[in-house]
């Protein structure tokens, strides 16, 4: 079951190199020029959080939207994932982060909810995001196309249907993946025969 209020969650280590200021800064002005966005809009984080994050969400005046879930385990979190609104993807922002896939990735494809990555928009995990039609990428100082995204899932939200699009996600399974691998390597075996 959904949760009622407009949740976006962000799942796992978000640290300094993840955190993005500049979505915090979208987050708050859609706030202000908004009022209905953060009446309903609860910023939930699962794991540790870096405290600079939070101490930006504050100066954004969205702390008391934030709440903060230090530990789960993982046969829990999926249910988290599921009931979510919106899920936050948020990448490392660093020179090596084009060919970095979170394995987080997966689970939220797989949990059929909204996503909303902060990263390169032609990132491997962008390009899965895509894929799957399960939602949107902005890139790491792209302000506006953040809160574009943020506005429309919430418009979505309001009228009930904010939701992925029907895609084939099987290909991003675990077993499509071990399938490939199984497959490649016979392929390797049968050549040097």
């Amino acid at each position: 079951e959904l949760e009622e209020k407009f949740v976006c969650s962000h799942i796992g280590f978000l640290n300094q190199d993840r955190n993005s200021p500049v979505l915090w800064e979208a987050v708050g002005e859609l706030g202000k020029e908004i009022p209905a966005f953060k009446e309903k809009l609860v910023l939930r984080f699962i794991g540790k959080t870096d405290p600079l994050c939070l101490q930006q969400l504050a100066e954004q005046e969205l702390s008391a939207h934030v709440e903060q879930i230090s530990y789960v385990p993982h046969s829990e979190v999926l249910t988290y994932t599921r009931a979510t609104q919106l899920l936050m993807l948020l990448v490392n922002d660093v020179p090596n982060v084009m060919g970095h896939i979170p394995g987080k990735t997966y689970e939220y494809v797989g949990s059929r909810r909204p996503v909303l990555g902060i990263g390169p928009p032609k990132a491997d995990f962008a390009r899965i995001i895509s894929e799957s039609k399960s939602g949107t990428v902005s890139g790491f100082q792209d302000k506006e196309g953040m809160k574009r995204a943020l506005f429309k899932m919430f418009s979505q939200y309001k009228k009930g249907k904010l939701h992925t699009e029907d895609a084939d996600i099987d290909r991003f399974t675990r077993k499509h993946a071990a399938g490939q691998i199984a497959n490649f390597m016979n392929e390797m075996i049968s050549e040097k025969a």
